[in-house]
């Protein structure tokens, strides 16, 4: 009896499926729900974010990056090496000025 009732449970999920076919439907649903709502979740946080960056301004935010930029250009500036002038025959070593 048991068996029975699980192969009727099987061919009533077969059958789902095939109308779901017929019909032009995904075999997942709610799939469109969920998309949707992983959208407009997104679209929340986006604003969220804008609403954010005006409240503390564009120009201070420009000033933040021009700054970032100054700090970033400071640890990768190559120490300057002054020209001596060479005497053949003679090898120098140049002296690196100190960077403050």
């Amino acid at each position: 009896m048991s068996e029975e009732r699980g192969e009727v449970k099987w061919r009533r999920e077969e059958n789902k499926e095939k109308r779901r076919e017929r019909e032009g439907k995904s075999k997942r649903r709610g799939e469109k729900r969920k998309r949707k709502k992983k959208r407009e979740e997104c679209e929340r946080r986006e604003k969220k974010r804008r609403k954010r960056r005006e409240e503390k301004g564009e120009e201070e935010r420009r000033g933040g990056e021009e700054e970032e930029k100054d700090k970033v250009l400071q640890v990768f500036q190559v120490p300057q090496v002054p020209k001596v002038p060479r005497v053949l025959g003679v090898p120098q070593v140049p002296q690196v000025l100190q960077v403050s």
